[in-house]
């Protein structure tokens, strides 16, 4: 199966990434400024909400950052125009960067990275590094799903070797 290549998939792209700021932005700012949700009480899933925005919103610059290295290397090579199903790889990497934002901020909060960037009596995280944190998880949402995923086979690794000693 072949699909047509054309500048015109662009626009969809566009569309995603506008989207991707207008959604993120919104969940961040309409939920800590503006009190959107009222009935939503629980401050943990405002929190969470608020994580999830700032991730998509760190995954939509990410996006727009390989948007344009993807626009000069088309005009370059136009064997390399996108198709498609380019717009749902945008889609899934910017929704994926709401998702590491959150799990980021949890790897935090869980004592796990804590020690990297707060002192060791701190019993929680202010908001404002919260949000940082989501944001950078979004924003190197590739580069931390492979650290993650490699930490977490050592970390299989050293428990087997510690198991096969006992």
């Amino acid at each position: 199966m072949t699909t047509k290549k054309s500048y015109g998939w662009y626009v969809p792209i566009v569309l995603v990434m506008l989207l991707g700021y207008g959604l993120g932005g919104s969940l961040v700012f309409g939920i800590h400024f503006l009190g959107w949700f009222p009935t939503l009480t629980d401050s943990t899933a405002r929190l969470t909400l608020k994580l999830f925005g700032m991730g998509m919103l760190g995954s939509t610059m990410h996006c727009t950052k390989y948007w344009a290295e993807d626009i000069e290397e088309a005009i370059a090579k136009p064997e390399f125009l996108p198709h498609a199903f380019d717009c749902f790889g945008y889609a899934t990497t910017v929704v994926g960067g709401g998702i590491t934002g959150t799990v980021l901020y949890m790897a935090f909060r869980s004592g796990a990275l804590l020690t990297f960037a707060a002192p060791s009596n701190a019993g929680g995280m202010r908001i404002s590094f919260a949000l940082f944190v989501a944001f950078c998880g979004g924003l190197f949402h590739f580069k931390i799903r492979e650290w993650l995923e490699s930490t977490i086979e050592k970390m299989i690794k050293k428990k087997s070797i510690d198991t096969s000693r006992t």
